[in-house]
């Protein structure tokens, strides 16, 4: 406002409804005032002047009101279980949605008025709902069953409801509405009663899948080699009598989907430690060779899969430029072309491509799934040095990184890394002050956390990714979900479960998870 301007107020008094007034809201152009009171009334007037449009009366009282962004219709939910659907030039009703028995306490229109979302309370026992309605193009055509409906857990109680701004990007809607399997309340198995029990059978008990596969190695822009493992869905393994166990799943062949370059790719990235035989990956990799027809490539990291390490550096979140070398070989050795690759990617995966999405923002990849991303990388460290995280967890990776070191030790020291030191080590956060930090430029594990923390790498992020987590993972705050950003970057969407645990989502007797069938309708969704 300019100094010599002056704000001129105009009062009216809105005079009509003779019981308290529940609700005021302004349609989107602000011209109009819709106002809900307890008796039972919806009264619109003019927001310029205060004069009387309409008014509507109803059998029961209204709990919450929405306005279309066109402001041609107007939707109540009400106290009898229904929400109605009124025009406002004649104030007739022309649709009512039935709420089953659940007492509606709100609602919301988003998507560009596709679709309205109501939330009820808890009522006898039962814990609050979410149900949502597609609405036609036509209000009148809106079908009566709902598109979708949650049962949330008895123990929450609803207090609101409301679209994210992230249903203002179509393309992620879309890719929203073509997964099925978001619609569906996730139910864990039920004999992994604890988190920790979860995840460390998910991680290290799941029955994993005997693959075949065929390896590629490809030489990266700085020396390093990375191994590709290209899934042979034509071959039968047999384990032989002399193989053992561990060598069971990786048998290798000569045909694989490498030698049918009219399909997409999709690409598996492992987690810290793993390789192609890790449990995620090579559970993902058989839902995707059994439910898709693209072709399956797994990446060993430098250093894992049996790869050498030919350079002191090995792999990190911030392995972006080794993703980027994998996407150009991909494209230029096996005739990928913008749109026809996606990737999947665990825990470590998972964080390697969000630096590529961020780093390679014209990156051809068609989308990214990240499953148990740990979103703040400055909590997840903290997670991981305190009880219980630090034996359960740490520990492990440590040994599975200090046996790293020992089978190169040459080779690191080679880069400046103080290799007894690095075998000292006995958390998360030493071993990245002392080797990972150093090693990618950084003075300390905490710049290095910065860099690598989502919030960090959303802005420039340009591909379409889903993220799955997980509120009991023992590798993620519960806080860092809630104001990680991915929901409002216009790029990503969040899907945040109550339980699941780390790398988990086990269902039934914990031979299948949610991420294989979320990882094959991503990826069918993006490459279709």
């Amino acid at each position: 406002m300019a100094p010599n301007e002056q704000l001129l107020i105009q009062r009216f008094n809105l005079t009509g409804h003779t019981r308290p007034i529940s609700r005021v809201l302004f349609n989107k152009d602000g011209d109009l005032i819709f106002t809900t009171s307890l008796d039972s009334s919806v009264r619109v007037w003019r927001g310029d002047s205060g004069e009387p449009v309409c008014s509507v009366t109803i059998d029961s009282a209204v709990s919450d009101l929405a306005v279309t962004a066109d402001s041609k219709y107007f939707i109540l939910s009400t106290s009898d279980h229904q929400v109605v659907i009124y025009e406002l030039a004649t104030g007739r009703r022309v649709r009512i949605l039935e709420h089953s028995d659940y007492m509606i306490k709100g609602l919301s229109l988003g998507m560009g008025d596709e679709y309205v979302a109501t939330y009820s309370t808890k009522v006898m026992g039962t814990g609050p709902s979410v149900t949502i309605w597609k609405l036609a193009p036509n209000p009148a055509d809106t079908p009566t069953e709902p598109f979708a409906q949650w049962d949330l857990p008895k123990s929450d109680m609803a207090t609101s409801i409301a679209f994210g701004p992230m249903n203002k990007t179509p393309a992620l809607s879309a890719l929203v509405h073509s997964m099925p399997i978001l619609k569906k309340p996730f139910i864990s198995a039920w004999w992994l009663g604890s988190v920790h029990i979860h995840s460390m059978f998910a991680m290290g008990f799941r029955k994993r899948p005997r693959m075949t596969y065929v390896r590629e190695e490809i030489t990266l822009r700085d020396g390093g080699v990375i191994g590709l493992d290209w899934v042979d869905r034509t071959a039968h393994p047999q384990r032989s009598r002399k193989a053992s166990k561990a060598d069971a799943a990786e048998v290798t062949s000569s045909v694989s989907d490498a030698d049918t370059p009219s399909l997409p790719v999709v690409m598996v990235l492992h987690g810290l430690g793993g390789s192609s035989r890790e449990r995620a990956v090579a559970c993902v990799a058989k839902a995707l060779s059994n439910s898709t027809p693209y072709r399956i490539v797994c990446v060993n990291m430098r250093g894992s899969g049996r790869v050498a390490l030919q350079t002191p550096k090995s792999y990190s979140a911030l392995s972006y430029e080794d993703v980027e070398d994998v996407v150009c070989h991909l494209t230029s050795a096996h005739g990928c072309q913008r749109g026809e690759m996606a990737a999947v990617g665990f825990s470590l995966g998972s964080m390697m491509l969000a630096s590529y999405m961020s780093h390679c923002p014209d990156s051809p990849l068609a989308g990214c799934a990240l499953f148990s991303h740990p979103l703040d990388s400055h909590r997840a460290s903290h997670k991981l040095k305190v009880f219980p995280g630090h034996m359960l967890y740490t520990k492990r990776l440590l040994s599975i990184m200090k046996a790293l070191v020992l089978r190169n030790r040459d080779m690191i020291a080679s880069g400046g890394t103080d290799c007894d030191a690095l075998e000292k080590v006995e958390t998360i956060h030493e071993f990245d002050t002392v080797y990972t930090a150093p090693v990618y430029g950084f003075d300390s594990a905490e710049d290095y956390y910065t860099a690598i923390t989502m919030k960090t790498l959303l802005p420039t992020i340009k591909t379409p990714f889903i993220a799955m987590t997980s509120r009991d993972d023992p590798f993620t705050e519960a806080a860092a979900i809630d104001d990680c950003g991915i929901d409002t970057s216009g790029v990503g969407v969040l899907v945040s479960t109550r339980i699941g645990g780390h790398m988990g989502w086990l269902r039934g007797s914990g031979k299948t998870s949610l991420m294989d069938d979320v990882a094959v309708q991503f990826t069918k969704a993006v490459l279709k």
